[in-house]
């Protein structure tokens, strides 16, 4: 406690005044003496060490009381002194730490004061510090972690990651279970690959990025929720016999070509003697259109109808192989219960051209969107009706993604 004892530096002003100039002159200390009521001036121990520890429109502030165990309390003042906050201080033996928390504060840089008191209203020295305070316009600044791929594999969902934002702590996952029971996971910033586990099939998630503006900050701060689309395989739940080995209905008399079970082929396809749209030569079944020492094929088709739900869908095809160059055979897609005339192979939801042995062992799709359930036919249309022409697949696959 800094004390200056006015009493004594008085009198021995005086003594000094007298000797040198007579009693009279020193009237003014009289008087200054007079206004002190002859108190000492004290001044009690200010804060040491002070610390801020930013939130959400709030700060947690912390100093240090290291010598005068005469503090009673201490007053924190900002906004130029028009608001302010008590803080009621017990000491102990030593130095104690004060902590107090300050909310409902206004975004942006404050400039904070503390003054400490004794039981006397003495009072400290002031003790400046400025501090951050963070909300709204910081979190709405906030980048939510970018989604590589969202993909259903099972009965899990798989999702791959971008690398985030180096100040994000993690990104919260919220899903719902087979069960419809809700999921949250947490993952950290050096996780790429995530499992959602048990995922409720149609279903999307969402997922939003945590922040904190400072190593020390007491809140944490999220980036705006999103929802996301989970990439699916729906071809076993709307495709029947969709390959891979196809399965035949019925097959010829020599035991190789036959006709697809669950499939809609029509006569222009049976160019086998009756028979057609199977092949087993592979050695396992495979979808087929050939024209090769049999009647032509003028505008066959191969086709399921299905009602799919609203969504994004990829429907693609693995070819088995093709024999020489086929000018006139399409992968495609159509609102309704057929396909469209390979003349008219434009005027579907999609189609994929089918060419030559390039894309022997490839796959060769497109992506399609309805807005509403709606009858889709999904399959092949081809046209063979010159030269030697095969085409053979392995396989369909119909991918979804909610919109």
């Amino acid at each position: 406690m800094l004390i200056m004892n006015l009493k004594n530096l008085g009198v021995c002003a005086c003594l000094v005044c007298f000797m040198l100039v007579g009693a009279n002159s020193c009237t003014k200390y009289d008087a200054y003496n007079q206004y002190m009521n002859g108190k000492d001036l004290v001044y009690t121990g200010k804060a040491d060490s002070v610390r801020t520890f930013p939130g959400r429109n709030r700060v947690l502030m912390q100093w240090l009381i290291t010598a005068d165990p005469n503090v009673k309390s201490a007053h924190v003042y900002w906004n130029g002194g028009a608001d302010s906050v008590v803080v009621p201080i017990k000491r102990t033996v030593g130095v104690d730490t004060i902590r107090t928390m300050i909310s409902n504060l206004p975004e942006g840089n404050l400039n904070f004061q503390i003054i400490t008191f004794d039981g006397n209203s003495n009072h400290s020295v002031k003790v400046n510090h400025q501090a951050s305070v963070y909300g709204n316009t910081y979190e709405e600044a906030l980048l939510n972690r970018l989604v590589k791929r969202a993909e259903k594999v099972e009965s899990d969902v798989l999702i791959s990651w971008y690398a985030p934002d180096q100040s994000a702590l993690a990104t919260e996952v919220t899903y719902f279970s087979a069960e419809g029971q809700t999921e949250k996971v947490l993952v950290p910033p050096d996780e790429m690959f995530t499992t959602l586990a048990n995922y409720k099939s149609g279903s999307q998630f969402s997922m939003r990025t945590l922040y904190k503006p400072e190593p020390y900050s007491i809140d944490t701060f999220y980036s705006t929720s999103q929802v996301k689309s989970v990439i699916a395989d729906v071809t076993s739940i709307y495709l029947k016999n969709p390959g891979f080995s196809f399965i035949s209905s019925e097959l010829n008399p020599g035991g190789r070509f036959g006709n697809l079970k669950d499939w809609v082929t029509n006569d222009a396809v049976k160019n086998q003697g009756g028979f057609g749209g199977f092949d087993n030569i592979p050695g396992y079944g495979t979808l087929s259109l050939e024209y090769w020492g049999t009647p032509p094929i003028s505008n066959g088709k191969i086709y399921q109808t299905v009602n799919l739900p609203p969504g994004k869908y990829t429907f693609s095809a693995t070819v088995q192989n093709i024999d020489f160059e086929i000018s006139s055979s399409y992968l495609t897609a159509a609102i309704g219960n057929s396909l469209p005339d390979v003349a008219y192979f434009q005027s579907g939801l999609g189609y994929a051209k089918f060419t030559d042995n390039s894309l022997n062992g490839k796959d060769i799709g497109f992506s399609f969107t309805i807005n509403n359930e709606t009858e889709v036919s999904l399959g092949v249309i081809s046209t063979m009706n010159s030269g030697t022409q095969s085409l053979r697949l392995k396989g369909f696959k119909l991918v979804f993604e909610p919109l």
